[in-house]
């Protein structure tokens, strides 16, 4: 299953690929079919198996993670654990929500004065999302890009629900994305780990570890 944004692109290819099976050289028509195949890879979209737990909060991209610290959330001022992740190497792909709730609102650029020291690779383009469960847990979605040409896409406006491990956008050239759950929030995820969108879990809210109980 491919998402919806493959279409100008892959089905670019298609027509270019099928022109040159019929018109072109046969090595060149060969060529743009394997574009065909890893445009294809790059732009899917598999249905994904979202964990029963409703307060778990799981991986908005695939990733691997890089990194899981208390820091300060300079969104919503606050202290929160942050766990960051890495996107595959073009960081393209689908967007899932990584909790049930309403998109409270979203942001373009880094906040004013903020400096992460802990990063070695800053990365100068910063788009946000800030979703506010229905418990009033606060789960900030943050993805990052060195490259002029990256975009973030969002499927859900300000005021919107959008579902547990739901689609709710679509990422282009994200080499980091950072997921802010509350300072108390519990997460056993080891840096390295590899998470899959909408089904790998990064942490719990605290309200879980309670129910547990």
């Amino acid at each position: 299953m491919l998402a919806r944004e493959a279409t100008i692109p892959v089905g670019g290819a298609v027509v270019l690929a099928g022109a040159a099976t019929y018109l072109g050289p046969a090595t060149f028509a060969v060529l743009l079919w394997l574009i065909v195949l890893v445009l294809a890879f790059v732009y899917r979209d598999l249905p994904r198996e979202i964990p029963s737990a409703p307060l778990a909060v799981v991986s908005p991209v695939d990733a691997e993670v890089i990194s899981v610290r208390e820091v300060h959330d300079p969104w919503l001022d606050r202290e929160a654990v942050r766990i960051r992740l890495r996107p595959p190497i073009l960081g393209i792909g689908p967007l899932r929500s990584p909790v049930e709730g309403k998109v409270m609102d979203y942001w373009t650029g880094t906040p004013s004065g903020h400096v992460d020291n802990a990063d070695s690779d800053a990365s100068p383009l910063c788009s946000t999302l800030w979703i506010q469960t229905d418990e009033g847990d606060d789960v900030v979605l943050s993805v990052r890009s060195n490259s002029r040409l990256s975009r973030f896409k969002v499927d859900a406006a300000p005021g919107e629900r959008v579902g547990h491990g739901k689609r709710n956008g679509f990422v282009y050239l994200a080499n980091r994305v950072d997921v802010l759950l509350p300072a108390n929030a519990h997460s056993e995820i080891e840096p390295g780990a590899r998470v899959i969108a909408g089904s790998g879990i990064l942490g719990t809210l605290a309200r879980a570890s309670r129910g547990a109980a």
